[in-house]
C-alpha cells in the first residue's frame, strides 16, 4: 500500500512539473544562476568587494525590472518570399527554373539572368563587371566574387533583381605601409569578438538565456565588475578597438573636423601584421561603432569588410530604416558570413569583429530575438572544434538607453556595466597558467575597454603571458596605466579615477554626499501605469 502511495505521489508530481508554467522554470533557473554570482560581506551580497571599488549585487530578475521587461517582443519579420528565383549553397547559385511560372514567366526563351560583380571600395561599392556588363548564366554558376548582384528579367522587364553575399579566400597580402613590428612567435589562437550593442551584463542574462547559458557551459570567464567609459557607442569602443581615450583620439587620429578614420593604430592592425586575416562586419550602416561624427574609413580597414555591401543593398532596397536583407535580419546575414569566413580559410588565422546594432539597442527586451542564432553560431564553432583554437569575447558597449528602464532605482547599473565574457580555448589553462589565473581573479576586479585592448595585444604574443613574463610584468608599473591586461593581475585598490572611468559613469559605491542624481526615480506601480505601448 505504502509502495502504491508512493508510485502515485512520484506519477503526480512528474505531471505537475510538465505542466509548470516557463515562468516558474525562468525564476528557478535565475535563481540558481544568481546564487553563484554575488558574495556576501556582513550580511550584504556584491559582484565587486575590493578596496579600490565596491559594487553592490543587482538581481537580472528585479522585480521593478521585470515590470519593464515583460511585454512580447514586437519587431516585424523579414518579408519572405515564398517563391524564390535564385537559390545558393554559399559557393554555387542556380536558377529555381520550376518556381518561373510564379513570376509569369512562361516562355524560357524571353527569359535571361545575369551577374554583376561589386567590389567593395571604403563605404561604398562599385560595377566592376567590365565592358561586358551584365554576364548572362543558366547553368548552376561557381562564386568567385565577394559580392554579386543577380539580375534576372522576362521580355525585357526585370523581374528580379537581388544582391548576394558569399565567402571567398583572398590572397593573404601585406598592404599597409607601415606596419607594426612583425613578432617571431606568433599566436596559436584565433580571435572572435561578438559585440551587442547597449546590453547590460544584467540584461544578457535575462534576455539571452540560451547565449548565456553556453557560455557559462564553455566556462566562459565573466567581467562582474566591467564598467563604461563614457556615453556612447564610439567612446566606448575605440577604448577597446586602440587603446586611446577621446582626447588621444582627437590628438592622434584626426587633427581635424574632415578627418576619416583611416588614421588610427586599430586592434586588427596589429593581428594583420603578424598573419592574421581580419574581417570588420556591422550589420547596419545607420548606427554602429563608427557612426559617431566622424566621415568612416576611405579605405578598406579590413580584409572583408561588410558595411559597403550593406549600404548598398540598403539604398537598393529603398528602406532605410530596414534591418532585413531579403528575408534574413542583417545580424544573421554577418553571422553566416563569419562561420563561412571560418570555414573557408581555416587553417589560416582570424581576427574577426562583428558589431551587432539593428535590433538589440532598439528595446530592452529585443535581444531575445538575438538569442537562439547567437546560441546556435556559437554551439557550431563548437561542434567543429574552431573554439578549441579560440578567444570569443563577447562584449557590448553599455547598457540601453531609452525607455522605462531608466524609470527604475537600479538603472545606473544596466547602463555602465555592460556584458563582458570571455570564452578562453580549453589549452590556455594549461600552457598559460598563471595568466589564466590572473583572468579569472581579475573577472571580480574593475574592468574597462581599455584593458580588453591591451589584452588583445598580448594574445598576438604569448611569450608575453608566459609564467616568466606574467612574473617579470607583474614587478613593473604597469598598474599606473589606464589599460592593464587581463593576463596580469589587476590589483584590488583599483579605482574609477586610475581606471580612467569619469565619476559619471563609475559604479563603484560612493558616499551618499557624492551622488549627484537629477533622474526621476518611479515606483513598481508607477511603472505599471506607464507601460510602454510598443514593447
Amino acid at each position: 500500500m505504502i509502495t502504491s502511495i508512493i508510485i502515485s505521489f512520484v506519477i503526480l508530481l512528474r505531471v505537475h512539473l510538465s505542466q509548470a508554467t516557463s515562468a516558474a522554470i525562468l525564476f528557478l533557473n535565475e535563481t540558481s544562476q544568481e546564487s553563484s554570482e554575488n558574495m556576501e560581506w556582513n550580511g550584504k551580497k556584491y559582484i565587486i568587494k575590493n578596496e579600490g571599488c565596491t559594487i553592490p549585487y543587482v538581481s537580472y530578475s528585479q522585480n521593478s525590472i521585470w515590470d519593464v521587461y515583460q511585454y512580447p517582443v514586437s519587431l516585424k519579420p523579414c518579408p519572405k518570399n515564398q517563391h524564390p528565383l535564385i537559390k545558393n549553397n554559399g559557393t554555387h547559385l542556380w536558377i529555381i527554373k520550376e518556381n518561373l511560372r510564379y513570376y509569369h514567366a512562361v516562355n524560357s526563351s524571353n527569359f535571361k539572368c545575369c551577374y554583376r560583380k561589386l567590389t567593395a571600395v571604403s563605404n561604398d561599392v562599385r560595377n566592376e563587371s567590365s565592358s561586358l556588363g551584365c554576364v548572362c548564366f543558366s547553368d548552376p554558376l561557381l562564386i568567385k566574387h565577394e559580392f554579386i548582384e543577380i539580375v534576372c528579367s522576362y521580355r525585357a522587364n526585370i523581374i528580379y533583381d537581388e544582391m548576394f553575399v558569399f565567402p571567398v579566400k583572398k590572397p593573404f597580402t601585406h598592404q599597409r605601409p607601415s606596419p607594426f613590428r612583425s613578432l617571431d612567435n606568433q599566436s596559436e589562437y584565433n580571435v572572435v569578438v561578438l559585440g551587442l550593442s547597449s546590453i547590460s551584463r544584467l540584461n544578457f542574462h535575462r534576455t539571452m538565456k540560451y547565449t548565456s547559458n553556453l557560455v557559462k557551459e564553455k566556462e566562459g570567464i565573466e567581467l562582474f565588475g566591467y564598467n563604461i567609459v563614457a556615453g556612447n557607442t564610439f567612446r566606448n569602443m575605440m577604448p577597446a578597438i586602440v587603446g586611446m581615450s577621446t582626447q588621444e583620439l582627437n590628438r592622434t587620429c584626426w587633427p581635424n573636423a574632415r578627418t576619416t578614420l583611416d588614421h588610427c593604430p586599430y586592434i586588427w592592425e596589429r593581428f594583420k601584421d603578424s598573419g592574421y586575416y581580419t574581417v570588420l562586419a556591422e550589420d547596419t550602416t545607420k548606427s554602429g561603432i563608427f557612426k559617431t561624427n566622424k566621415f568612416g574609413f576611405a579605405d578598406k580597414p579590413t580584409d572583408y569588410y561588410l558595411h559597403p555591401f550593406l549600404k548598398e543593398n540598403t539604398l537598393k532596397s529603398n528602406r532605410q530604416e530596414s534591418v532585413c536583407m531579403g528575408d534574413e535580419y542583417y545580424y544573421n546575414v554577418a553571422l553566416k558570413f563569419i562561420h563561412n569566413l571560418i570555414s573557408i580559410l581555416s587553417p589560416s588565422k582570424l581576427f574577426a569583429l562583428l558589431w551587432e546594432s539593428s535590433i538589440s539597442r532598439k528595446q530592452l527586451n529585443f535581444p531575445n530575438l538575438l538569442d537562439k542564432d547567437y546560441e546556435s553560431f556559437l554551439r557550431k564553432l563548437n561542434d567543429e572544434g574552431y573554439l578549441n583554437e579560440t578567444f570569443v569575447f563577447v562584449i557590448s558597449d553599455r547598457g540601453i538607453k531609452y525607455g522605462d528602464i531608466h524609470l527604475t532605482k537600479r538603472s545606473e547599473f544596466e547602463q555602465r556595466l555592460p556584458i563582458a565574457s570571455i570564452l578562453v580555448p580549453p589549452t590556455f589553462s594549461e600552457k598559460f597558467p598563471l595568466a589564466y589565473e590572473n583572468l579569472k581573479t581579475n573577472s571580480r576586479r574593475l574592468t574597462t575597454a581599455f584593458d580588453i585592448h591591451e589584452t588583445l595585444i598580448d594574445l598576438i604574443n604569448l611569450n608575453a603571458i608566459s609564467n616568466e613574463e606574467v612574473l617579470d610584468r607583474t614587478r613593473s608599473h604597469y598598474t599606473k596605466q589606464k589599460g592593464m591586461s587581463l593576463f596580469l593581475p589587476i590589483p584590488g585598490n583599483r579605482t574609477c579615477q586610475s581606471a580612467n572611468i569619469d565619476l559619471e559613469w563609475c559604479s563603484c559605491a560612493r558616499p551618499k554626499k557624492a551622488i549627484v542624481s537629477n533622474k526621476r526615480v518611479f515606483t513598481n506601480d508607477q511603472l505599471t501605469k506607464n507601460k510602454p505601448k510598443h514593447f
